[in-house]
């Protein structure tokens, strides 16, 4: 009889039902929003990475 994988059987769990839901959520960003999200990281990393080399 093989072992029983502790993942698989956590699937059976009542807590990660809601996964796909969330998971289908999670993908209904918009492409306006996910270049929004895009630009403000690069900005970011821009900000830091000026100050950084200011240092």
């Amino acid at each position: 009889k093989p072992i029983k994988n502790p993942i698989i059987d956590d699937d059976e769990n009542d807590e990660n039902k809601d996964a796909p839901s969330e998971n289908v959520k999670a993908q209904e960003v918009t492409v306006q929003e996910f270049d929004n999200i895009t630009k403000r990281l690069d900005s970011m990393e821009s900000s830091v990475g000026f100050v950084l080399t200011k240092v």
